[in-house]
């Protein structure tokens, strides 16, 4: 039938201004709101930067090296970490341009044999513990912050892939 139908977003920063039909001037709510995400240091990576409906949410992944976790995530300058789950956090109720950066630390572990009967050795490029126990001995248990895992295991050696904070 010939008609065209064009539609334009027009964003107008936080508190912007823009002028009515009349001339008057006249504060505008921006449609979408920049988030900015940032790694402080180095040892990891953060999902990209980019844009949230005014009072939306935005999701962010954070992704630790190996051998490395979240120490601290700030929200425009706010420690938000307790509120990160699974290395993912988000952000709702953004109003404003927002900043994320995230903080890594390196992780510390500590590995030993109780009753000096094996060895165990620790690979931190892989980060990954061996407990071998010494001919004629089997591993009993494996605990890990003192609770007893259930990982599989044999019980001639243990080898742990799965390593996400201090031990």
């Amino acid at each position: 039938n010939g008609e065209m139908l064009v539609a334009a977003m027009i964003y107008y920063p936080a508190g912007g201004t823009g002028a009515t039909e009349t001339g008057e001037t006249e504060t505008k709510t921006p449609a979408f709101i920049k988030v900015n995400t940032s790694v402080e240091g180095e040892h990891g990576s953060v999902s990209g930067s980019g844009y949230a409906a005014t009072g939306g949410g935005y999701d962010v992944t954070f992704t630790p090296d190996i051998g490395y976790a979240i120490d601290k995530v700030l929200v425009n300058g706010v420690n938000k970490t307790a509120d990160v789950t699974n290395n993912k956090l988000t952000v709702t109720g953004i109003t404003s341009e927002t900043n994320i950066s995230v903080l890594f630390k390196a992780l510390t572990v500590t590995a030993s044999v109780s009753g000096g009967h094996g060895t165990v050795s620790f690979d931190s490029s892989t980060f990954v513990v061996n407990f071998t126990p010494d001919v004629g001995y089997m591993i009993d248990k494996v605990l890990v912050n003192g609770t007893e895992i259930d990982e599989p295991y044999t019980w001639k050696e243990a080898t742990f892939f799965s390593i996400n904070g201090d031990r």
